[in-house]
């Protein structure tokens, strides 16, 4: 059964609670009702994307401890 679409409120939220405040991905989904796979596949995106843009400058960033 295919995931149902999550509006930008959600998403931002998600990525507000697990790195803005540091929270675990089982207690941001608790709190939004968001599956933990989905904010799993949020945060490696965001995380591949800032590689993908910082690799022009040859920087490298670690994964946060939650992911």
């Amino acid at each position: 059964m295919p995931r149902a679409r999550v509006v930008m409120r959600k998403i931002r939220e998600v990525l507000r609670l697990t790195l803005g405040e540091r929270l675990s991905q089982r207690r941001v989904r608790q709190i939004t009702g968001v599956p933990e796979s989905t904010i799993y596949d949020y945060l490696k995106s965001v995380f591949s994307n800032r590689n993908t843009a910082e690799s022009s400058s040859s920087k490298s960033t670690d994964m946060p401890k939650a992911f």
